[in-house]
């Protein structure tokens, strides 16, 4: 014969098999479980069917922390990804390597590169170390840029003296 338990025993039951089972539990949680179940079968639960409950409740538990975890890792690639746009991407980022113009060190000699990238919104950054610093920031003229011959016009070349980057603006 099917044995109907009281709320308070089917309570007791429910806790003691989500302890067995080694989970955290709430007891508000589980008395609103019990009420839905309640509304739901116009009755309160039979002995058998305590561990069906124990085991839907875990499995509850289970998602819902599933749930969080999926939202915290799709915040962490959002963040991630805004993030990454602050950051010159490769493609923008073009060597140029001026013909027959050579500069003397010492006994070497090596050949000047100017690191050309688009132009940036916003402040001014270092394309090499990230600095924006306009004490560290140099800009001159670029006499191997010409723009116009006739008014002569210079294109504009810019210098980190952090860490000695020289690029150019397009």
């Amino acid at each position: 014969m099917e044995q109907i338990l009281s709320k308070d025993e089917s309570l007791r039951q429910i806790v003691r098999g989500i302890k067995e089972k080694g989970f955290l539990f709430d007891i508000a949680e589980i008395d609103n479980f019990l009420e839905n179940f309640e509304i739901k079968y116009q009755r309160l639960p039979r002995l058998e069917e305590i561990e069906l409950i124990v085991e839907s409740y875990i499995q509850f538990k289970e998602e819902r922390k599933l749930s969080t975890i999926k939202n915290t890792i799709n915040e962490i690639k959002k963040k991630e990804e805004t993030k990454k746009s602050e950051i010159i991407k490769k493609e923008d980022v073009k060597y140029e390597f001026p013909r027959n113009k050579k500069i003397p060190l010492g006994s070497r000699e090596r050949e000047d590169r100017i690191l050309t990238i688009s132009k940036p919104e916003g402040r001014r950054n270092c394309p090499i170390c990230g600095n924006s610093s306009w004490f560290k920031i140099h800009e001159s003229l670029d006499k191997t840029h010409v723009i116009s011959t006739f008014p002569r016009v210079y294109g504009k070349k810019y210098s980190c003296s952090g860490c000695g980057c020289q690029w150019r603006e397009t």
